[in-house]
């Protein structure tokens, strides 16, 4: 076992490696991290910067950044909530979505349906939102249902269709 001198914090340290350069793994990331101004990154970071800004301005990575702050003790601010709802959730369809989608929109805009619009009963397990045009996208278009009526109505509608393309 010889000593040798960490090339980046200086301290000695033994060693059974041939020639070993770092006493620690912290040792060498800090030694391989890019030089960056940690003064300068907690004050951009104060003033209110993103840790992304501040890697732009300084032309390093986001996660360089985030480890220097963690490195030197600087804690991160939490994640501001962004509003992702509708059209602005990167991946919204808007009028082009699916059954299951349009649904989702209405239990989270009516929430559960507990009484059925067309008998009034109140006393069924399920309801449903039946569509009374056909119009998907208007979330108005809609009415709670207990079962067997959703299921009345929309036989309905399909004979009606039915009748229509016959003519």
């Amino acid at each position: 076992m010889t000593i040798y001198k960490c090339t980046q914090c200086g301290v000695d340290f033994k060693s059974y490696s041939k020639n070993p350069r770092f006493c620690s793994l912290k040792c060498k990331g800090d030694y391989q991290a890019p030089p960056i101004d940690i003064d300068k990154i907690n004050e951009m970071y104060i003033g209110g910067m993103s840790q992304v800004e501040i890697g732009e301005k300084l032309g390093v990575s986001q996660k360089s950044i985030f480890k220097a702050m963690k490195r030197h003790g600087i804690p991160a601010r939490v994640a501001a909530k962004r509003d992702q709802f509708g059209e602005n959730n990167s991946s919204w369809k808007g009028g082009e979505a699916g059954y299951a989608a349009f649904h989702r929109r209405l239990y989270a805009k009516y929430g559960k349906p507990t009484k059925c619009t067309q008998c009034g009963t109140e006393e069924s397990k399920h309801y449903d939102y039946a569509n009374l045009t056909g119009n998907y996208q208007d979330l108005d278009d809609y009415a709670a249902m207990c079962r067997s009526c959703h299921w009345i109505y929309d036989k309905k509608i399909l004979n009606i269709k039915h009748m229509r393309e016959k003519l």
